[in-house]
């Protein structure tokens, strides 16, 4: 099983076309592409962690169709694009859905919107939104931009994922 992280895929929404200087022809383009390269890289077993801004608009069936097509155990962190309930994602065929910024092995900190850390603080962000907005690096000492349009539309996994051991940052709490 191996972890990937992805954000801001945006199916169905046509203007993510030209916002993203995506290159495909249409959204139907967009979207079959986004599937075929997700499930290029992602297992049946593998976790995907979504950060938000997964879809757009209100067709429930349609959303449901995305989500059953895409490889792996998917869950959702949810974006400023993400306008349903945790149960409407829940019911579309999410495994897990977060309304509210999710830490992981106690050092990875995984949002829609990217987060201020100083290179001192032991926290990793992996983060979305930006799209690709110039001022903000795609990969930094403490964070990392998992939007699909940075990644060849296609879910990512993070080195310092890999690499990451507990035992190399300690609890700030503990004295």
């Amino acid at each position: 099983m191996k972890i990937f992280f992805t954000a801001d895929t945006h199916f169905g929404h046509r203007n993510i076309i030209t916002f993203d200087e995506t290159g495909f022809a249409s959204i139907e383009e967009y979207d079959e592409a986004l599937i075929e390269r997700w499930n290029t890289v992602v297992g049946e077993e593998d976790i995907v962690y979504h950060l938000g801004d997964f879809a757009m608009g209100g067709d429930k069936e349609r959303m449901r169709g995305y989500v059953e097509r895409l490889h792996g155990r998917k869950r959702l962190i949810l974006g400023n694009h993400d306008h349903g309930s945790p149960a409407f994602y829940y019911d579309l065929g999410f495994e897990r859905v977060y309304d509210h910024p999710v830490i992981l092995r106690n050092f990875f900190i995984l949002s829609h919107e990217p987060l201020f850390l100083t290179p001192s603080m032991p926290y990793f962000n992996i983060f979305g939104h930006v799209h690709l907005h110039p001022a903000v690096r795609t990969h930094s000492p403490n964070s990392m931009c998992v939007c699909s349009c940075r990644h060849g539309y296609a879910p990512v996994q993070v080195p310092e994922w890999e690499n990451y051991k507990p035992e190399d940052h300690r609890n700030l709490l503990s004295f």
